[in-house]
């Protein structure tokens, strides 16, 4: 009956029927207490409805029971971005990439919040590994132009012949 619950939430959030997702997704944690699927549904129904800091809440109490939780990491910085909680989405972020180094996802939306933010350095250590883990021409290029920002033309030049990707 649990994994029913668990697949009810989740068809209802496919439909748009948040308040029945939130209820079969509050159910399924109830009876699943340590699985972090039941609390991202939950989440995720709650901020489709315009419940963001509800949804905030329950990935914050999820994550006191389940810390290694790449996925409530990323999804509590996902909120937090969208509120403008810069700071706070950085460290959930960057949390879900020390728990998963390859999880892309987290690697880019960490990498665009820091450089959004200003921090630079942050984002070039950042897109460095993302570009390690998965050469994409657009990744390689956002990297030269941050490098460029900083002053290091060399390395940017570098990196952009390295790849053979003309000037």
């Amino acid at each position: 009956m649990a994994k029913n619950h668990l697949e009810e939430a989740l068809a209802w959030l496919q439909q748009g029927a948040f308040t029945d997702a939130e209820i079969a997704a509050r159910q399924y944690t109830a009876e699943n207490p340590d699985d972090g699927q039941g609390y991202n549904l939950l989440a995720a129904a709650l901020a489709h409805q315009g419940k963001s800091l509800e949804a905030q809440n329950i990935l914050r109490d999820a994550l006191v029971k389940l810390p290694t939780n790449h996925k409530l990491h990323h999804n509590l910085a996902e909120l937090l971005s969208r509120n403008g909680e810069a700071a706070e989405a950085i460290r959930h972020y960057e949390a879900a990439v020390d728990l998963a180094p390859d999880n892309l996802a987290s690697l880019t939306a960490l990498v665009n919040l820091l450089d959004r933010a200003g921090n630079l350095p942050l984002a070039i250590k950042y897109l460095t590994r993302q570009v390690s883990i998965s050469l994409e021409i657009h990744s390689l290029l956002h990297l030269a132009e941050m490098l460029r920002h900083t002053g290091d033309i060399a390395a940017a030049r570098s990196l952009l012949l390295a790849h053979q990707i003309a000037l």
